[in-house]
């Protein structure tokens, strides 16, 4: 949930900002295919004033046999109820089978095949209400069946996928995790000629964008006015060096973002929503962001002094769930970036 992007992670020679002139789409974070929520959560998406939710469409789940691919009945439900209210979907295809590769991250031929036609399938299967795919979320180097796995793996399923889905769907938008960069040195620049600056281009040869994940309260030793502007500093920082990468601009695609109403911060719940909204503003300001999903709709769970706990827009009550500060918040800052 909670990778940092920073743009210090990376030389960048330029400062500038490219531009892609497309307002900033705003969406939420739900947790279906956890469980944590159910489609009678729906309405509360469309209280917050966003029309984007942000959920996993889980591989093992629609390829329960290897080979057959059945889209269950649920997810039929489901994205039927979120069209219904006007509600479309960045979609996290996740990327581990227990049929394939021991149930960790796909590497084997097999696997990465198997792996492109669920993708294709899943394209398909959604059509136009899905906004944007994601290849796996938060992709780790320890996921891989045989030891670590690098930034070359990673890149080699997104291809795949990438490529699947346009065949299905030319107008479909891939976007890449930040794995492209896996292992990247944190002071060399990803130069042509270097295999993680290959990696990293034949990857943005066919992305459509790249994901980012930004929680401004981790920036350490800084106060919350200026773990604002690092993020945006950051955020500039590393859409100027993908522009340089790819040789064109690369939409960013914030897909988790948030604060957290955690004591050890100084977060109350005010405070929390003050700094959510400032966050909000800063995101709809930047050119080359195309969507960013505020986690979360609802808090995973109530331990006030667990900050995963914590990020949701409503608590959850004994009758339901309950609009915190931060909604109204939140709300309120999406409607005046839409003026």
């Amino acid at each position: 949930m909670r990778s940092l992007l920073f743009g210090t992670l990376f030389a960048i020679a330029s400062a500038g900002s490219p531009a892609l002139a497309q307002p900033v789409e705003f969406g939420v974070n739900t947790k279906y295919d956890q469980g944590a929520t159910g489609p009678a959560t729906i309405d509360r998406i469309r209280d917050v004033g966003v029309t984007i939710n942000r959920d996993a469409v889980n591989w093992q789940t629609v390829e329960t046999a290897a080979g057959g691919l059945v889209w269950p009945a649920r997810y039929t439900s489901l994205y039927a109820a979120l069209g219904n209210r006007g509600i479309r979907s960045t979609v996290i295809l996740t990327t581990r089978n227990t049929r394939y590769d021991n149930g960790r991250f796909p590497t084997s031929p097999a696997a990465v095949a198997a792996y492109a036609r669920f993708a294709a399938f899943a394209a398909r299967t959604l059509g136009r209400s899905a906004i944007a795919f994601e290849i796996g979320n938060e992709f780790r180097p320890s996921e891989g069946v045989s030891g670590m796995t690098t930034s070359r793996d990673y890149v080699t399923l997104f291809v795949a996928a990438a490529n699947a889905i346009h065949a299905v769907d030319p107008a479909a938008k891939v976007v890449a995790d930040p794995a492209i960069f896996a292992n990247a040195p944190a002071t060399v620049p990803l130069e042509a000629g270097t295999p993680i600056g290959d990696a990293a281009r034949q990857a943005l040869q066919v992305a459509d964008g790249v994901v980012v994940h930004q929680y401004p309260y981790q920036f350490a030793g800084v106060t919350l006015a200026q773990a604002q502007s690092a993020m945006v500093a950051a955020m500039t920082r590393r859409a100027a060096w993908l522009e340089a990468l790819a040789g064109r601009p690369i939409p960013l695609y914030v897909t988790e973002y948030g604060w957290p109403r955690i004591a050890a911060r100084g977060l109350s719940g005010q405070e929390q929503a003050r700094q959510l909204a400032a966050t909000t503003r800063a995101l709809a300001a930047m050119p080359f962001v195309r969507v960013a999903i505020v986690y979360e709709l609802a808090d995973s769970c109530t331990d006030p002094g667990n900050i995963e706990c914590t990020f949701g827009l409503y608590a959850r009550g004994p009758k339901g769930l309950v609009a915190k500060p931060v909604m109204a918040a939140f709300r309120g800052a999406v409607a005046a970036a839409a003026r």
